[in-house]
């Protein structure tokens, strides 16, 4: 489905195009466009119609060529919202050369390249929140997209179904993984500098970071996601120690290696 027209701009001004239940629709065995083969084109393609807001809608197995399960081109304003793109041939829900748009609720997978994708935008005036990208090359890509293009409250395959305190974290989480990603990587270049210098004086921080992270994901996060209330614990304990129990092993061997206040006049 290919629709080509123009309209008004701005995303706070939208006003739907297509609001509407998908029919899934399979092409044909063995044959491009024929029942059960793989079907040319993409699912949905709204190219120059400005506005438009698609959703409720289901595209799977748009193979053929560089099919899409849902790809917008060149408009201004729109709106992808309770979408499932399953199985296509390039991106599940792709906006190329698009501004002032939302992708929300959303789930793409089995993708040869990204689920979600916003690119050739500057400014983009965009976001995607609230969505699910699993089993697809990349969760999303935004080759040569930038100005205000905002990824928020989504999770790529991993914590959807392992990890709940991810799915909607609480505020201690929340500064917990703030931590990890603007405070602590100062340590991890200063440490690896020192493993490889023997510098003695980076034996107390190594301590004290060691503690501090061997405590919150052993005891805390762990403890929440095993033993806490209902809606924490892990479905899959499995997949979230192949994940977690890293931050647990790791700090310890960096213990035993700080163990004295000249951790580098020894071997081990």
């Amino acid at each position: 489905m290919t629709t080509t027209s123009t309209g008004p701009r701005a995303l706070s001004s939208f006003s739907p195009s297509c609001s509407c239940t998908a029919v899934k629709t399979f092409g044909a065995s063995g044959s491009t466009g024929g029942p059960g083969g793989p079907i040319p084109g993409s699912g949905i393609h709204v190219s120059q119609v400005n506005n438009t807001w698609i959703e409720n809608m289901t595209a799977q197995h748009y193979k053929a060529g560089s099919g899409n399960g849902f790809y917008w081109t060149g408009v201004d304003g729109y709106w992808g919202n309770y979408l499932t793109a399953y199985d296509n041939g390039d991106y599940g829900v792709y906006a190329y050369d698009s501004q002032y748009g939302i992708f929300e609720h959303s789930y793409a997978s089995g993708s040869p390249d990204s689920g979600f994708y916003i690119g050739q935008c500057n400014p983009c005036h965009a976001v995607i929140t609230d969505v699910v990208s699993e089993y697809n090359l990349l969760g999303y890509s935004g080759s040569n997209s930038s100005g205000d293009l905002f990824l928020v409250n989504s999770n790529w395959w991993y914590a959807h179904d392992t990890d709940p305190l991810f799915m909607d974290p609480p505020v201690w989480m929340r500064i917990v993984t703030g931590l990890s990603a603007f405070v602590y990587p100062v340590f991890y270049v200063l440490l690896v500098i020192s493993l490889f210098r023997g510098w003695n004086w980076i034996q107390l921080p190594s301590v004290i970071y060691a503690t501090m992270i061997a405590t919150i994901t052993g005891v805390i996060v762990f403890g929440v996601e095993f033993f806490g209330e209902p809606e924490w614990i892990t479905p899959n304990p499995v997949k979230f120690l192949a994940f977690n129990l890293p931050y647990v092993l790791i700090p310890i061997l960096l213990l035993v290696r700080m163990r004295t206040p000249l951790p580098f006049a020894r071997r081990f």
